[in-house]
């Protein structure tokens, strides 16, 4: 079986170069959709830090002493960037789009809140930010309502105990200690919570999901180029291999492997070129961060490919002409893809598809990908694999022993 090993293998690599153009220029294109989409969503509000200008009295040395805070120590410069403007400067960017909010602080506002007269601080925005700034609107009304007017209470009230008491108290030395503690808890404010991002699906960030989702997908599309060799409308040549003691299980196993060594070549070709690519773009740091990790997730994509080709083995002889092949294998790949979440993430899909989606072949392949970057243990997921591996295969043997021994029945086919 050697011979036909070869023989399978060079029918697939003459219809090799075909499939690495079209596979190209498609790749391609979706490379483009998706380099617009993840820059629209890098670009979008909920991605970028909403400015916020301050406006009034902001002459005041403690006013500027608490922008200079904000703007570099304090933990919301993360998420918004603090700029003075007068109010007349701050309505016509709020307009233009250019804020997302100001706030108008009132005449001698910190002179008289050092004396314990907090006045009330204005804030304004525009409609149509108001979700995008309903962050900073907690922060600052949590910021003067609670931590403010309560750290001044508690300062003031020690200074009245000190007075009612007849402690000496050297130019409000316990005041000054006390107002320091309230700063420390101001600033490690932060540290009473935990942050865990939960990512899309099970903890993986949006690229990542995408990665291991559209692998799967494009596998499938790949696949779907191979039908001119997998379908075979003449078996006599394998009728007549079954005389000469070569069965249907030598046979099947020489097409599979020939294909699954010609599908991983189109894929290594295909990772070399989009490495290429990268360093053509200048994309060096992406290449850096990314190569290391690339070895490792290429060995799940071997055990994936090895079910797919499995899979592309079934359809190719399910089916009777190259258009029936092409259509079958398209929309059930479609909808597997579909049910699966390759396309939406699954939180997204109706709640029966959820419940099933972990037991459907592409989302076994995809939680298995996606193992590379959870640290998961994916052992169900490999178990999955391999079973639909074998059932793949064992389907396309009973029916290739139908077409080849027809009634004389599974028992007399030579596949042991």
């Amino acid at each position: 079986m050697r011979k036909y090993f070869y023989l399978q293998l060079k029918r697939n690599f003459k219809i090799l170069p075909f499939i690495l153009a079209v596979t190209a220029a498609m790749l391609v294109g979706v490379f483009i959709v998706v380099s617009g989409v993840a820059t629209m969503t890098q670009n979008s509000e909920d991605k970028q830090r909403f400015k916020v200008a301050i406006t009034g009295d902001t002459d005041d040395p403690y006013t500027q002493l608490g922008m200079s805070v904000l703007q570099n120590f304090d933990d919301t410069r993360f998420s918004m960037e603090i700029v003075e403007m007068t109010t007349a400067d701050a309505e016509d960017a709020l307009k233009k789009g250019s804020i997302s909010a100001y706030v108008i602080l009132p005449e001698d506002f910190i002179e008289r809140a050092i004396y314990g007269d907090v006045d009330k601080v204005v804030y304004v925005t525009s409609v149509a930010s108001q979700n995008a700034v309903s962050m900073f609107k907690n922060e600052v009304t949590g910021l003067i309502t609670d931590i403010v007017v309560e750290s001044q209470k508690g300062t003031y009230g020690i200074d009245e105990a000190v007075t009612q008491n007849g402690i000496n108290d050297p130019y409000g030395k316990y005041m000054n200690e006390l107002s320091l503690e309230y700063v420390n808890l101001v600033f490690s404010r932060s540290e009473v919570l935990v942050v865990e991002e939960l990512g899309i699906s099970n903890g993986i960030t949006t690229k990542e999901y995408y990665i291991c989702a559209l692998s799967v997908f494009l596998i499938l599309l790949i696949s779907i180029s191979f039908v001119t060799v997998g379908i075979k409308k003449d078996l006599s040549l394998n009728t007549l291999l079954i005389s000469k003691g070569n069965s249907n299980k030598r046979q099947i196993f020489s097409e599979f492997g020939a294909h699954f060594v010609a599908l991983m070549i189109l894929i290594f070709i295909l990772l070399s070129l989009g490495i290429i690519v990268l360093v053509i773009l200048g994309k060096h740091d992406i290449i850096a961060s990314e190569i290391g990790e690339l070895p490792l997730f290429l060995a799940r994509l071997v055990i994936v490919v090895l079910m797919i080709s499995a899979f592309n083995m079934m359809i190719f002889e399910l089916s009777e002409t190259l258009v029936n092949g092409a259509v079958l294998h398209f929309f059930i790949s479609m909808a597997m893809c579909y049910v699966s979440g390759c396309f939406y993430p699954v939180y997204s899909l109706p709640v029966v598809l959820q419940k099933i989606s972990s037991f459907v072949p592409t989302g076994i392949a995809r939680e298995f990908l996606q193992g590379h970057f959870t640290r998961a243990d994916s052992g169900l997921q490999l178990l999955g694999i391999v079973v639909f591996t074998v059932l793949f295969l064992v389907v396309t043997m009973l029916v290739r022993n139908l077409k080849t021994i027809g009634n004389r029945g599974w028992h007399n086919a030579k596949i042991a």
